[in-house]
């Protein structure tokens, strides 16, 4: 957006305004208010400059003392000329500025990087050394000769020239800061629409993993009921044959007991998870009536985890999807909740 005298001149004003453009600390042009609201408005250029320059807008009293910098970056053309859709209104800067350094006349006004008392203009200020406010002032100094006779105010034409270009500058800047705004609220709808879709992502995992975890609970039901069914028809078959052949039995049982035990014969079985079992001679009996059971006791385990460990054991892969799980070779730490999960079907932490 180009700036015009209107930006520049503070109504009704007595100032002193100049615009100093930099190299590194060195002032390399003195600008007074028409040079300086010629090149603002595109009007003119300056010989061997181009790219982005450091300047700074001044507003000093008929005394010299300085009362206000703006200290701003001004894009040049190829040209020397001023890009024209430079956005910075520098009187309003001015105007807003926080307090600076004092020269003589109390603290004056500065706007600068570290100082911008308009949100979004920041990338276009600098700020200034001790060496630049010594540079200002030489530069003030050479130049007072010109600067002192600067125009008295222009001609009612050119105030509404001068009022009409600085309302085509303001809405140019309003359509800006709307297009900024419009962007920022597409930004933010985006967001907004990502993070519903990771909530509705959320939603339907946690139904899955419920889902799936009432079916494991069923099915661990499941096998308690057919286990203890088992148990119930074992339990009756024993009762059965304990009516004709009870003593017989007993007396093999015993028998074969007691010949083991004279021999000192011992048995050693192995069960995944229990590794070997010694079995003295009068353990033989329990193990063989249900080994599984015996093997669960025997790391203080029911029959039904052990059970659940032991699927793991064979095939250690997620209930919900079949890939690869980390096999838990120990059943005393496995987590029967958690363990038979891949990390995606995992259920999630409780929290009380």
């Amino acid at each position: 957006m180009a700036s015009t005298a209107l930006d520049w001149v503070h109504p009704i004003s007595s100032h002193i305004e100049t615009l100093l453009v930099f190299s590194a600390d060195e002032v390399k042009h003195v600008l007074n208010k028409d040079d300086m609201d010629a090149l603002l408005d595109g009007e003119s250029g300056l010989a061997g400059i181009r790219g982005k320059q450091r300047a700074v807008f001044v507003q000093a009293n008929h005394d010299w003392l300085i009362q206000a910098l703006v200290c701003c970056v001004i894009p040049f053309d190829e040209e020397g000329y001023c890009e024209p859709d430079w956005p910075l209104p520098l009187q309003r800067l001015c105007d807003t500025a926080g307090p600076g350094p004092d020269f003589g006349a109390g603290r004056i006004r500065l706007a600068c990087r570290s100082q911008c008392p308009i949100s979004g203009y920041k990338e276009n200020l600098w700020d200034p050394s001790t060496a630049v406010f010594a540079a200002i002032n030489t530069a003030l100094d050479d130049a007072q000769g010109e600067l002192v006779h600067q125009p008295s105010p222009q001609d009612p034409a050119e105030e509404v020239s001068q009022i009409k270009r600085t309302l085509r500058n303001e809405e140019a800047a309003y359509r800006n800061q709307i297009q900024q705004l419009q962007q920022e609220l597409e930004k933010q709808t985006l967001l907004t629409e990502r993070a519903t879709q990771q909530l509705a992502e959320l939603s339907q995992k946690r139904s899955s993993l419920a889902e799936h975890e009432l079916r494991r609970e069923n099915e661990s039901l499941n096998m308690k009921i057919r286990e203890q069914q088992v148990t119930i028809e074992k339990l009756r078959g024993q009762t059965q044959a304990s009516h004709h052949d009870a003593d017989h039995s007993d007396l093999n049982d015993s028998d074969l007991v007691q010949r083991m035990q004279e021999h000192e014969v011992m048995s050693v079985v192995f069960h995944p998870g229990a590794g070997h079992l010694n079995l003295q001679a009068h353990q033989l009996l329990d193990y063989l009536d249900d080994p599984i059971a015996y093997a669960a006791h025997h790391i203080s385990l029911s029959k039904a985890e052990y059970l659940v460990w032991l699927k793991h054991h064979d095939h250690p892969q997620c209930v919900v999807c079949d890939a690869q799980v980390a096999l838990i070779g120990n059943p005393k730490i496995f987590d029967s909740q958690r363990d038979i999960y891949c990390d995606e079907h995992k259920p999630l932490e409780s929290h009380s």
